[in-house]
């Protein structure tokens, strides 16, 4: 079988309402000597945009085996307006354990439909056990939230390059400017890419003049994207961690490249394509890779990742911005050091 037969294949396949991830998979093993590469996407991921049903919190379901470790809590969400607190772990949901495997899950048990009840036994970080109930509702995130930190250091966490994104980050950088830092910190830990589309806006804006990200599309010419002379004259610094992925990490790849941004934090896995995505008939959908991309300069992150300057993991069970962020610590006495 050649190349046009298995991509005569995949799209039949794809296109079809009935379509599972087995059968695509199935197809594209076929097809590897030809590059022919998919990605499964869970059902919560296919669609991505800055709303969605839940409680607003970010959870981390790895690093406590008691449940799910809360990172993050959306202000004036349903989490928050019940009292869960960052640093909090959910160790049961209506009254069931979440410990071991069931964190697995977990997330699942938490969502539902708008305008229902789940109730969330927690740990606090103080060893007490709490109960509370939070009524699910329907939460418009923004993408990036950013703050003024001591030495006029101004941070802004990235949480996505969904769609209206790079709007939200420059809002929140603008913002941080009218306040007067004098340096910025870009925390993309957590963050799972999005629209190239939205990666190219923020790359514009941050970045001086220049070549700034490589479009290689797998059966077409490579474009490469370039800035215009505006861009924000500031010392920076950034953030990844092992769940990074794709736009956060070219974000972070293109940064360092363009004006030596020094990166701190963990490892990433190092993936460089965009894809196509199609549903499936679970609700989920699969990825065809389309095309690679790389920085402006041309140097590639697939199987790579990038190696922070500064490797450092968090301590078991720390919280994002909590008091044993070792990692956002690492970052502002470099950004201290380089304004110093």
């Amino acid at each position: 079988m050649d190349k046009k037969e298995i991509l005569s294949k995949v799209e039949h396949t794809l296109l079809s309402p009935t379509a599972t991830w087995e059968q695509v998979r199935a197809i594209c093993d076929e097809g590897k000597e030809f590059e022919v590469a998919t990605v499964c996407i869970p059902p919560r991921f296919v669609k991505r945009a800055n709303s969605y049903v839940g409680i607003g919190v970010t959870v981390d379901s790895v690093s406590r085996e008691e449940g799910l470790l809360v990172q993050s809590v959306t202000r004036d969400g349903p989490a928050d307006k019940a009292g869960v607190l960052a640093g909090d772990v959910i160790t049961a949901v209506d009254g069931a354990s979440i410990a071991g495997e069931g964190r697995e899950t977990a997330s699942d048990l938490i969502r539902g439909e708008e305008g229902t009840k789940v109730a969330l036994t927690l740990l606090g970080e103080d060893g007490a056990s709490r109960d509370v109930t939070c009524t699910r509702a329907t939460l418009h995130n923004a993408s990036a939230q950013g703050r003024l930190l001591d030495n006029k250091v101004g941070y802004v966490q990235l949480s996505n390059f969904y769609s209206g994104s790079a709007d939200s980050f420059q809002a929140e950088v603008d913002a941080l400017l009218e306040q007067g830092v004098e340096s910025l910190l870009i925390d993309l830990r957590g963050d799972p890419g999005g629209y190239v589309s939205e990666l190219e806006q923020i790359l514009d804006y941050l970045l001086p003049e220049g070549p700034v990200f490589t479009h290689k599309p797998r059966w077409w010419f490579k474009s490469v994207y370039v800035s215009d002379e505006n861009c924000v004259d500031l010392p920076m610094a950034v953030l990844v961690n092992q769940h990074s992925y794709s736009a956060a990490e070219l974000l972070a790849a293109q940064l360092r490249e363009s004006v030596d941004a020094p990166i701190v934090g963990e490892r990433t896995s190092g993936k460089g394509y965009s894809q196509l995505t199609f549903p499936l008939a679970n609700g989920g959908g699969a990825g065809l890779s389309t095309a690679a991309y790389c920085t402006g300069g041309g140097h590639s992150l697939i199987g790579e990742g990038i190696v922070p300057d500064v490797e450092l993991s968090l301590p078991e069970g720390a919280a994002l911005g909590g008091e044993d962020d070792v990692q956002l610590k690492a970052a502002l006495e470099l950004l201290v050091a380089d304004g110093g």
